[in-house]
């Protein structure tokens, strides 16, 4: 991740870690000064018998170790909000990244772990930020104040850590790297467990129709342990090196006493100052034993910031063009469209237009390159030769919104989402829909019926992905969507595959009544597209015929054999 983009986080804290880096300056400031209170008291009170300051030092020495707690809890408090606020900013960039993205990239990627990125990464980035990187600073201050404040008592006391601080760096040092590929390793795990956990749940239905549920309890299980397994070697790398870290930085504390012994006994140290070399020792030693936290908290933060990374640098295939139209009528032309996967051709020098009120049909067997037509129509792909234009103008050249308004497309693959039915409708217009545009929409799409037998009707919540409806529901519910947006170009990709013919029939009269709205058909049956006005037949990425249902029908081809598969009683006539 670039040093501009961090930094940019950075800043919009910076208010709050002004006021952290304050807290941390008097906490820091305080703990140096208390303990010289406490020698005081030993060598002043108790050992020259003046009583007489003593309630004085007491008091000081009270505040000083009330002071640093409260202060603390400011600094704490702050710092746990820098880490929730730099979580939020950089989880809706990534999600804002995620949403620019083209079709390769989530092809690429499973849904859990983009989810990953979005939810445990962000916090972890997040808590370095805040909590994690003050403590830091934290640390850094009080070592350096406290040896400073150590060896200017006794610099022979201050030798003790300063021989063993660059023992424990060395060995932070060496886990730390180790630590780095594990934290990766369970990121990437922990993704694979979200997966599997969210495929069954998600096709539970197809779980239990084919009796899979101790296959995917075992699969989800190989999951867990592997996951485990990571978690738990994550874990005794850590105690292995925290267990030598931390008997190094407790034993500083009785050699520091054995030096300062030895110096008492020679007269060169009162018990005052042993009593300082105590106390600044003691404050050394606990975040030499807090750095192995840390690490740990570092290593999960970096791995989840290389991938975080990865995908806010990408960027997407599909770029924003520079211009803008708020005409969306019009002629969409397909001018020797190509399209390669690599090296694969899977689209080979396609041309058509469809101008407005007309209807063109797309048939052809799976994988003949359908689908890729609708998805270069609504561009969520480009094509490697050739262009496609909206009124002459090359929609690469136009703003995706530009572009993308022209049309709206409804897929077999229909998507709901977990709200009211109403609501749902209403995702297909940007601006709040009136409630008779709504209901319109639905009756064009044959959904009111149904919609109003529903027990709460319009306010209905239904599942994610539509749970709750028959297949044939759910199309109409996304037909109804696309409807809402009135466009120029709709697009049914294999959208009417769940509905009866009837209702197939019902809906795509309704469009050609309107007269001004052009339709793409994307279908295997010969009832979804024997209406259009051109139907072109597509085999292995090429137009292999193209024309009207009754031309395609004289001319005895892949058309026709189509026919006579779906209409067997027509061919012995």
């Amino acid at each position: 991740m670039k040093t501009h983009r961090l930094l940019g986080y950075a800043r919009r804290n910076l208010h709050l870690y002004i006021f952290c880096a304050s807290m941390l300056i008097l906490q820091v400031s305080i703990r140096v000064v208390a303990p010289t209170l406490l020698a005081r008291i030993v060598d002043e009170v108790i050992g020259g018998g003046n009583y007489a300051i003593f309630p004085r030092l007491l008091f000081f020495m009270a505040i000083s170790y009330f002071l640093p707690g409260l202060l603390g809890y400011f600094q704490e408090y702050t710092s746990d909000k820098i880490s929730k606020r730099t979580s939020c900013f950089l989880r809706h960039d990534v999600f804002e990244a995620i949403t620019k993205q083209d079709g390769d990239f989530f092809s690429s990627r499973t849904p859990a772990d983009l989810m990953s990125r979005t939810t445990s990464d962000t916090d972890n980035i997040g808590f370095i930020f805040g909590f994690c990187g003050i403590f830091l600073i934290e640390i850094v201050c009080i070592v350096l104040s406290q040896f400073f404040a150590l060896a200017r008592v006794s610099w022979k006391c201050g030798v003790v850590p300063l021989v063993c601080m660059p023992i424990i760096a060395f060995l932070a040092i060496k886990s730390e790297k180790k630590g780095d590929k594990l934290s990766d390793s369970i990121s990437d795990k922990r993704a694979d467990l979200n997966q599997a956990a969210s495929e069954a749940i998600m096709g539970i239905r197809t779980v239990k129709s084919f009796g899979k549920e101790e296959k995917e309890k075992e699969r989800f299980s190989k999951e867990a342990s592997l996951f485990r397994r990571l978690s738990i070697s994550f874990d005794t790398l850590w105690v292995n090196w925290c267990t030598p870290q931390s008997a190094i930085a407790v034993a500083m504390v009785p050699l520091a006493i054995l030096v300062g012994g030895i110096e008492v006994i020679k007269g060169s140290m009162s018990f005052g100052d042993l009593s300082m070399v105590l106390q600044y020792t003691n404050e050394l030693s606990w975040p030499m034993m807090e750095i192995g936290w840390l690490l740990v908290e570092l290593s999960g933060a970096r791995a989840g910031w290389r991938k975080v990374s990865a995908i806010l640098e990408r960027k997407s295939k599909i770029s924003d063009g520079e211009i803008s139209t708020t005409d969306h009528r019009g002629t969409m032309k397909f001018e020797h469209v190509s399209f390669k996967n690599g090296e694969k051709e899977l689209l080979h020098d396609v041309s058509f237009e469809i101008t407005p009120g007309k209807t063109l049909a797309v048939m052809g067997p799976s994988g003949s390159g359908k689908s890729l037509i609708a998805s270069l129509a609504v561009r969520f792909l480009d094509p490697t030769e050739g262009k496609i234009t909206i009124n002459g103008v090359d929609i690469r050249d136009m703003t995706l919104r530009s572009a993308r308004d022209f049309s709206s497309i409804v897929t077999q693959d229909v998507f709901l989402f977990s709200d009211s039915v109403k609501n749902n409708i209403a995702l297909g217009n940007r601006k709040n829909a009136e409630e008779e545009d709504i209901k319109s929409a639905a009756r064009d799409a044959e959904a009111q019926s149904f919609i109003e037998k529903l027990e709460n009707g319009w306010e209905t919540v239904i599942g994610e992905r539509g749970v709750g409806l028959s297949g044939g529901q759910k199309q109409r519910l996304s037909i109804a969507r696309a409807f809402l947006r009135k466009n120029q170009l709709l697009i049914l990709d294999d959208a009417t595959s769940a509905l009866d013919m009837e209702t197939e029939s019902d809906i795509e009269r309704t469009i050609r009544e309107e007269g001004t709205r052009s339709l793409l058909i994307t279908a295997h049956r010969i009832s979804a597209v024997s209406t259009a006005d051109e139907i072109i037949v597509l085999e292995n990425g090429r137009i292999a015929e193209r024309g009207t249902h009754s031309e395609l029908l004289e001319k005895r081809g892949l058309y026709w054999e189509t026919y006579i598969s779906q209409y067997p009683e027509e061919g012995d006539r």
